[in-house]
């Protein structure tokens, strides 16, 4: 089952539909609610994101067959609000409004060299004090695990961190430590996978905000002499 999440503020002003074809407007959207005003009808309705709508997405996202009305009933959607919840299901997980798939990362996606290729919080002359271009060595021997080594500009040293989850985004939480020049320096920072060959993330306190590029491995075949 795809893992997704809902923005659904951008059902705001839609015109949707129950089963049967009656018409809804969705006229308001909190963090907790989305309320809809039925075409026909003297008052709105509130449906509960987390008590119901979210209910149906984690049930539903992905199924071979889209629920009936009836059915919303067993995921504890209330008996009034089925066809309007319904509606609002439909629009998100059969016509795709607001609906996002989350990328699943693991810890071995993120394993490996990266060059740091921008950090717009350092001084560039700084940057190329170092041994060579600022970089991470990344290793991920277990499942939940991270560690490696940073160079940047005369700052080394080794970090670790965990894989976490905040609002849907997998995002890696870890703490570092090491020495810039004669001076200890140490602080947490976080990183995240933008696409499988950019990371970006920050030192949190030290160095700021960086975005990295994976280096790769050359192949051998092509190192080959000639006679």
């Amino acid at each position: 089952m795809p893992t997704v999440r809902v923005n659904w503020q951008q059902l705001k002003g839609r015109q949707l539909e129950t089963t049967t074809g009656t018409s809804f407007t969705v006229v308001r959207v909190t963090a907790t609610h989305v309320t809809i005003q039925p075409q026909r009808g003297s008052r709105n309705y509130a449906l509960s994101i987390p008590g119901e709508l979210e209910r149906g997405v984690a049930v539903y996202a992905g199924a071979a067959v889209f629920p009936t009305p009836a059915a919303l009933r067993m995921i504890g959607v209330r008996p009034i609000l089925t066809s309007y919840a319904w509606g609002v299901l439909k629009a998100v997980l059969v016509d795709g409004i607001g609906l996002q798939t989350i990328r699943r990362v693991a810890l071995k996606d993120i394993a490996g060299l990266w060059l740091i290729t921008e950090m717009p919080d350092m001084d560039e002359a700084y940057l190329k004090e170092g041994l060579g271009p600022p970089s991470m060595q990344l290793h991920a021997p277990a499942s939940k695990h991270l560690w490696g080594q940073y160079q940047i500009g005369l700052s080394t040293g080794s970090l670790q961190g965990d894989l976490r989850e905040f609002g849907g985004e997998q995002v890696v939480i870890f703490g570092h430590a090491g020495m810039d020049e004669m001076d200890p320096v140490n602080g947490g920072g976080w990183m995240r996978l933008l696409d499988a060959g950019t990371l970006e993330g920050e030192f949190m306190g030290n160095a700021g905000r960086f975005t990295a590029k994976r280096e790769k491995t050359k192949s051998n075949s092509r190192q080959r002499s000639r006679r």
